[in-house]
């Protein structure tokens, strides 16, 4: 390798480590959202939305994609291979998420704002329920499962030759960690659902990429990201 590919290349998995942190930051930024207080407040005087749901519409998944379209051309740069059959998944994963977000955000806030209401139709408040607890979670899973597979095809289809640089390591793993917590957090309340199918689906997939090329920051950050917190959670439900 040429010393200015080097240098590229360098430069490229630098950014790569940037973009996850930004992605962590955003998970951060989404769950603070989703537990603070602040963010229950009504956006507007009709109260058609909290800020809770309007940032959960507006603000965090518009930035997801940027940040994923960032990791597109960033790996492209790099290997120059375009991957058709990613492309194409990533723009259903763009609707799909659009949707989850959509369906779910005004269902729940509708689900809390008629929960103490006796006269609210039983058919209605059977719509808004299904909508907000079952069909809205579909999307979101599709969502999340393509977008994350989407991400390792990129990967793979554009390959780092060299390894990554000690802070560059340390970045990868550390953002890994943040996930795999959050992971464990959110699994280990509660019996274990439909969750843990839709993240052994990615899990898989950078199991079996990592253990071809071991020097990959995206599989890496799924692999150290998905795998200690499932195994952690399964530890912990079985005894």
């Amino acid at each position: 390798m040429k010393k200015n590919d080097a240098g590229n290349e360098a430069a490229n998995q630098r950014w790569i480590s940037i973009l996850l942190t930004i992605q962590t930051l955003l998970f951060a930024g989404a769950s603070l959202n989703r537990l603070a207080r602040f963010s229950m407040g009504p956006v507007a005087d009709n109260q058609f939305l909290r800020w809770r749901d309007f940032n959960n519409l507006m603000i965090f998944p518009p930035l997801t994609v940027l940040v994923a379209f960032g990791f597109r051309e960033i790996l492209f740069r790099n290997g120059g291979k375009r991957n058709l059959f990613a492309d194409m998944l990533f723009i259903v994963a763009i609707y799909f998420l659009g949707a989850g977000y959509g369906v779910h955000e005004l269902a729940n806030y509708l689900s809390v704002l008629f929960k103490n209401r006796n006269d609210i139709d039983p058919v209605l408040r059977e719509i808004i329920r299904f909508n907000d607890d079952d069909f809205s979670h579909w999307i979101f899973f599709a969502a999340f499962i393509t977008l994350n597979v989407v991400m390792l095809l990129w990967q793979a289809a554009n390959q780092f030759r060299t390894k990554l640089s000690i802070v560059d390591t340390i970045l990868v793993i550390a953002n890994a960690a943040v996930l795999s917590v959050a992971i464990y957090l959110n699994l280990s309340r509660g019996e274990l659902g439909f969750d843990l199918a839709v993240l052994l689906v990615p899990a898989a997939l950078a199991l079996f990429l990592w253990t071809k090329d071991k020097k990959q920051p995206v599989y890496i950050y799924y692999f150290f990201g998905l795998w200690p917190g499932l195994i952690a959670v399964s530890i912990l439900k079985m005894f």
